[in-house]
């Protein structure tokens, strides 16, 4: 399983796992109890967690892998909390993992989000190091010969 094959989808809590599109919607599995299911496209939006972005100072923006890379680099130190977790802590410890994050339009229900799917995709093994997610891409980029 690799992180582009990962979906949120509207309206439904937890992360998925894209088995098979059709013109009509996805069929997904659900990385928590591993129920597989039909979602039809005409009632839920589909997001891949590798088109999602967050904001930062200076009007840049961080991609969500680098996100969870982030929170893996400072897990030894500061474990991530539960999503459920206050308002404040949660913010706190996002603050400590992403110092430039844009502290206004970056909202309390996208850090607990966040977390929560941190959560989610650690217990599954897709989270990396930026190492690793640096390493990919640099292989991704060489022509192929």
């Amino acid at each position: 399983m690799e992180f582009h094959e990962i979906v949120a989808i509207t309206g439904m809590s937890g992360l998925f796992r894209v088995l098979s599109s059709q013109s009509n919607g996805v069929v997904v599995t659900n990385l928590e109890d591993g129920k597989s299911q039909f979602i039809s496209a005409r009632v839920h939006n589909i997001s891949s967690l590798e088109n999602i972005t967050i904001y930062l100072d200076n009007d840049e923006n961080r991609e969500l892998k680098y996100v969870f890379a982030d929170f893996l680099k400072i897990e030894n130190e500061t474990p991530a909390p539960e999503a459920k977790a206050s308002n404040d802590d949660l913010r706190n410890y996002f603050t400590k993992a992403i110092t430039n994050h844009d502290k206004v339009r970056v909202h309390n229900s996208d850090i607990k989000k966040m977390v929560r799917w941190y959560h989610i995709l650690k217990a599954n093994n897709l989270v990396k190091t930026e190492e690793e997610l640096k390493k990919e891409e640099a292989s991704a980029e060489k022509p192929a010969e």
